[in-house]
């Protein structure tokens, strides 16, 4: 039923596309800049770039999804990420590489992806009914993991025999087919609403609870300004919103600092042979989509939304303990799987909650936010467990991670009360319509 629908489909085909496309290009663009000019600062630089530009229009990027047609957004996006794309390949070809121009064209392309990603993620509440949104999450997130397998499995091939200008080549061609299967999915609805239905006090939420019609209004009945801010004045000042955006950063940061840890423990501490590093770097995206998996065949059944969530959450710490006390690999992969399981539990019904109790006219700024307030926050995490790590080791390092995340999981388990108690609206269009 899910993909009969002949929006979505196509929607799911670009999104595939545009991943598969950007594992090419991250492989091939690290490899360029390492090779070209052999400093790790200038890929600090790099990193520092992404974190500027995500500060600076992360929450820009969300209120032009909510104010603007997002299926617009997307193919227009795609396209200027061709071009992108097909000027690194050129400088490639060239062997032009100054230094200018590489930050120049990694804070361009970070700047197009942030408008792209909020419109995409926003769209889905304007094509699905709200009972096939945890199904479409939960595809999506499968077709995620793959496409970053094959993407970085392929992609190193490319590069192995035909370069880094090819590689990004090929990235260009993933654009523009994406943005070709963006406009064979047609128009849908792209409201710009002025309020939510996502519940304002702290009571739990359920079927039962009252719904608040959203009211639309054309869009551009607002100015830019105060859409932008009536967004904030909304996520924060909305428990169940807000509740997201705290949980969501926290679960994300801590997550990357773990892999980066337990890649380096990988090769320093359990020395791993390279099948054993591949079989460990497969643990997480098999942990991904087996969860996906069972969340898509589960969907609405799955009424205490709120209490899986936390599962999810309270289940990292732990899970971050015990690796850190490992002395081979072997003992490590059941460990790994369960590590991208519950990540993949708790981030997957917290998009469902996005998608299905936010309003879709606010659901651009949402994700903008979380993906702004995500950057800084990771940026922290990985600097202290890359500071400590040569002089206390990594697995110090995790063992450290996992206990102030069990910390923190079990603090936001008792404060975040309104997403403790999230049920499930996923019927109240039946039920209102009854």
């Amino acid at each position: 039923m899910l993909f009969q629908n002949r929006t979505f489909r196509y929607l799911f085909i670009s999104y595939g596309f545009s991943l598969l496309g950007s594992c090419f290009a991250s492989l091939a663009l690290n490899l360029w800049v390492l090779q070209t000019t052999g400093s790790a600062r200038i890929m600090f630089l790099l990193f520092l770039v992404v974190l500027v530009v995500t500060l600076s229009a992360g929450n820009i990027a969300g209120t032009f999804a909510d104010r603007f047609d997002r299926r617009t957004i997307m193919w227009v996006c795609d396209l200027l990420n061709a071009a992108i794309m097909a000027v690194i390949s050129l400088c490639m070809y060239l062997n032009y590489t100054p230094l200018a121009l590489v930050l120049v064209i990694v804070g361009l392309q970070t700047f197009v992806m942030l408008f792209h990603g909020p419109a995409f993620h926003a769209s889905l509440s304007n094509i699905l009914q709200k009972e096939l949104i945890p199904k479409a999450t939960a595809s999506i997130n499968i077709i995620d993991n793959v496409a970053r397998i094959l993407g970085l499995a392929v992609g190193g091939t490319v590069v192995g025999f035909f370069g880094t200008a090819a590689a990004t080549g090929v990235n260009a061609v993933t654009y523009v087919l994406s943005a070709i299967f963006v406009l064979f999915a047609g128009k849908f609805q792209s409201a710009h609403v002025q309020n939510s239905h996502a519940p304002s006090t702290d009571e739990p939420i359920t079927a039962d609870s009252p719904v608040t019609e959203p009211v639309a209004e054309p869009t551009g009945t607002k100015g830019f300004w105060q859409d932008f801010t009536a967004g904030f004045r909304f996520m924060f000042g909305d428990p169940f919103t807000r509740s997201i955006i705290i949980l969501m950063p926290v679960i994300s940061a801590f997550f990357t600092m773990s892999l980066m840890m337990i890649q380096v423990m990988t090769v320093i501490v359990w020395k791993a042979a390279p099948a054993e590093f591949g079989i460990i770097e497969a643990c997480v995206p098999l942990g991904y989509i087996t969860a996906s998996w069972i969340l898509m065949k589960l969907d609405t059944r799955i009424k205490k939304k709120g209490f899986w969530i936390f599962v999810g959450t309270l289940g990292l710490g732990p899970i971050f303990i015990l690796i850190s006390r490992m002395n081979e690999p072997a003992q490590v992969y059941p460990l790994i799987f369960a590590l991208g399981f519950m990540y993949c539990l708790c981030t997957l019904l917290l998009n469902v909650a996005i998608r299905v109790e936010v309003d879709s006219g606010l659901q651009g700024r949402v994700f903008g936010m979380v993906a702004t307030v995500n950057g800084p926050l990771l940026t922290l995490c990985v600097g202290f467990s890359t500071f400590f790590a040569d002089s206390i080791g990594p697995q110090n390092v995790l063992l450290f991670a996992g206990a102030l995340l069990t910390l923190c999981a079990a603090v936001l388990t008792v404060v975040l009360t309104p997403l403790r108690r999230y049920q499930s609206l996923s019927n109240l269009t039946k039920s209102t319509s009854a």
